[in-house]
């Protein structure tokens, strides 16, 4: 996850922008996943990340199942993502070969750029509607079921969606505002490199190898110096412990990498009730 910055220079300008509709303010809580805030990188205690700078980068084969990813930047998702979810963006959107997105797609372009503001390779599956305030391409093979609205004087180039190529006022939404920055207690120092049960506390770095299982047992706050998970083949359980107020807080010094683990949910809770934050400049990453 990256924090893009955001065009300024608006007010000079709004004469010749499309005309744009928002509708409804989105909630942080909506998002599995939401990179940067509406000044990146100038917000309070951010830093400008190494290119590609300000938005979120998913890797081949990411799977997501439910709520929304966004950001105010850049969306970058590599061949054969799979998302069941709605994909809201300020910046310019790119997703690779054989994606498949069970969900909405909304492209704000928050710095009116001219180009195609989102791009999606070929052999693709889009089964929701597409409101994108510029141009797009979607490329050969790909089949796009709901309907593409974009503004008049934009284009949109690629199969036929079933609900239509509408030009018109595309409905958008009003993205989220950034949590206060929390300020974490101190890290510990035991290290955990192997299957491991942890309960709420101060804890080292997190680097597992291959086929690990760390389970959190019982809600609370977990501190770590880094997570590194460097298998697809390790599990993260969240032991709820059947707590029905209790929510995980997962706050990282450094930068996190989890390389696609298996998540587990044991005894209520759901995903809503699991936060997890970094401070880290992904200078690692």
């Amino acid at each position: 996850m990256h924090l893009l910055k955001k065009g300024l220079l608006l007010c000079l300008s709004l004469g010749v922008l499309p005309l744009v509709s928002f509708a409804q303010q989105l909630k942080i809580t909506d998002f599995v996943i939401f990179g940067g805030n509406g000044n990146c990188p100038t917000g309070q205690g951010q830093k400008a990340p190494a290119l590609p700078g300000c938005g979120v980068v998913l890797a081949s084969k990411t799977t997501i199942i439910g709520g929304s990813i966004g950001g105010f930047g850049l969306l970058q998702a590599d061949e054969k993502a799979a998302l069941t979810a709605n994909l809201f963006f300020g910046g310019n959107s790119k997703l690779g070969e054989k994606a498949t997105i069970n969900g909405r797609i909304a492209n704000i372009n928050i710095a009116v750029f001219k180009g195609n503001v989102l791009d999606i390779g070929k052999d693709a599956s889009i089964t929701g509607n597409m409101d994108i305030n510029g141009s797009s391409i979607v490329a050969s093979g790909s089949s796009v079921k709901g309907k593409v609205t974009h503004p008049v004087g934009t284009l949109y180039s690629g199969p036929v969606p079933t609900l239509g190529n509408i030009t018109a006022v595309p409905s958008l939404p009003i993205l989220p505002l950034m949590p206060a920055i929390t300020t974490f207690p101190a890290a510990g120092t035991l290290n955990i490199t192997t299957s491991k049960v942890l309960t709420p506390g101060a804890y080292g770095n997190l680097t597992i190898g291959d086929k690990q299982t760390v389970t959190f047992s019982g809600t609370g706050v977990y501190i770590f110096k880094l997570i590194k998970n460097t298998c697809e083949k390790n599990s993260f359980v969240f032991d709820f412990k059947n707590s029905p107020t209790g929510k995980f807080y997962i706050y990282v010094y450094g930068d996190v990498e989890l390389n696609r683990p298996n998540i587990q949910l044991l005894n209520g809770g759901n995903g809503l009730k699991i936060c997890s934050e970094t401070h880290s400049y992904g200078t690692a990453s």
